[in-house]
């Protein structure tokens, strides 16, 4: 099969305005050449101008011939004129000035290659019509009238200068070209390079919010532990006088545990704003979906069905576990709470991608996201929950401690239908025996 490269949008115009041009100003040569062919009883060749001239128009006014058929047409067309002028008229009429023609439109319309099969085609062509007036040919008309070496000597001159306008023609335009995709090249290395600015520019924002965010929290951390650490030691205490099953002893638990989420709440702060996590080690995600799952069940609403799917046995992964626990956490909360007033199912899956990746799932069947929303779902501080429903620091935290423990996250969400979140991790070898794993 020929491929054949795509024709470039110049070439086409100038076809077009060469093949119009032509058909507009041949008039100019048109009239008075019929004039003289009838005086000269040659109507036939009168109607080889009509002709030729009908044809021009008609490749002119029907583009979708296709840019190579007109252009050929066009160069035979033109060509085949010029010998007929030529046996017509003789080595004195303009047959041989037309004869130049060719070699420097197929110059344009083809490039170098066009030029040259023009060229060597006029050549042999003249070559031939040498011998044929060496051997007094009928066929070869008017240029019988001229002595064999004033007809050789200007044939010569005709192939010189075709050749040489023709090449340079090409050569020219190659030139052209090459500035033209050079220029274009030079376009599109700076629109690229305007975009990775812009993502450039977009993740320096990022990380300067992120910045932000874990200056807040140092700032608050420490005081707000010392806030905490009292409330959760003495209620505790005063918890564990109380009689068991009194009432004393419920209300001293609840405040408890509200202490409790409020120490969990500084951690979740200070892991966001923190470029790194605990300590590192062989996990199986498996096994840290296992440990979660109770809390996973004893947090969802009433009407909603957490499924725990550990498909990934012996899949470890190098990470902090407790980071590991927090994403799983983050990513179900956010899902339940995508899930409040409905019913439907939250599910958590491990998937085993081969040899050499694990991801984590979390899909529910929610209220979904907007493409908008989708879109500046890592942000931080983005919410669309209601006020006092969330500081829109989940999807971020998630985000954060998946790339410091060498994951990649990725997410899938439909309006009305439910989001996908989908951590992926690169699978390490288990521990040995007697090595340190969880």
């Amino acid at each position: 099969m020929i491929r054949t490269e795509p024709v470039p949008l110049w070439r086409v115009r100038v076809l077009n305005a060469v093949l119009w041009t032509t058909a507009a100003l041949a008039v100019v040569a048109f009239v008075p050449g019929a004039w003289v062919a009838w005086q000269e009883d040659l109507a036939w060749l009168v109607a080889v101008d009509v002709i030729a001239w009908a044809a021009v128009v008609g490749l002119a006014a029907f583009p979708r011939l296709g840019y190579r058929l007109r252009a050929a047409t066009f160069l035979v067309l033109w060509f085949g004129f010029s010998w007929v002028l030529l046996i017509v008229v003789g080595m004195a009429g303009s047959g041989i000035a037309w004869i130049l023609v060719p070699a420097v439109l197929a110059g344009v319309f083809f490039g170098r290659r066009g030029a040259v099969v023009v060229t060597g085609t006029s050549a042999l062509t003249l070559a031939l019509a040498a011998f044929g007036v060496a051997a007094g040919a009928p066929w070869t008309g008017a240029l019988r009238d001229w002595p064999l070496h004033e007809y050789l000597s200007a044939a010569g001159t005709v192939v010189f200068l075709a050749g040489m306008m023709g090449l340079s023609v090409a050569t020219l335009v190659r030139g052209v070209e090459r500035a033209h995709a050079a220029e274009a090249e030079a376009r599109r290395r700076l629109q690229e390079e305007l975009e990775e600015r812009v993502r450039l520019e977009a993740r320096l924002r990022e990380a300067r919010q992120f910045e932000a965010l874990g200056s807040f929290a140092a700032g608050i951390a420490h005081d707000f532990n010392n806030l905490l650490l009292p409330i959760l030691a003495v209620s505790d205490g005063m918890r564990e006088d109380a009689p068991e099953g009194s009432e004393e002893r419920r209300r001293l638990a609840t405040v408890v545990r509200a202490a409790e989420r409020g120490r969990d709440l500084v951690a979740r702060i200070l892991s966001y704003g923190r470029s790194e996590g605990g300590e590192r080690l062989a996990v199986e995600l498996d096994r840290v979906l296992d440990e979660t799952a109770p809390l996973l069940t004893g947090t969802r609403p009433e009407p909603v069905e957490v499924r725990i799917e550990a498909g990934a046995p012996g899949a470890h992964v190098h990470a902090d576990p407790g980071d590991l626990q927090r994403i799983v956490m983050n990513l179900a909360g956010n899902g339940l709470r995508a899930m409040r007033g409905r019913t439907g199912t939250l599910t958590v899956r491990t998937v085993r991608d081969g040899d050499r990746s694990v991801r984590l799932e979390v899909e529910d069947q929610g209220r979904g996201m907007s493409p908008s929303v989708r879109q500046r779902a890592f942000d931080p501080y983005f919410t669309t929950g209601e006020p006092g429903q969330g500081a829109g620091l989940g999807l971020g935290i998630v985000q954060r401690m998946a790339e410091r423990n060498d994951g990649t996250i990725t997410l899938a969400s439909e309006e009305g239908v439910g989001t996908t979140v989908r951590v992926a991790f690169p699978v390490v070898p288990a521990p040995t025996a007697g090595a340190e794993a969880q």
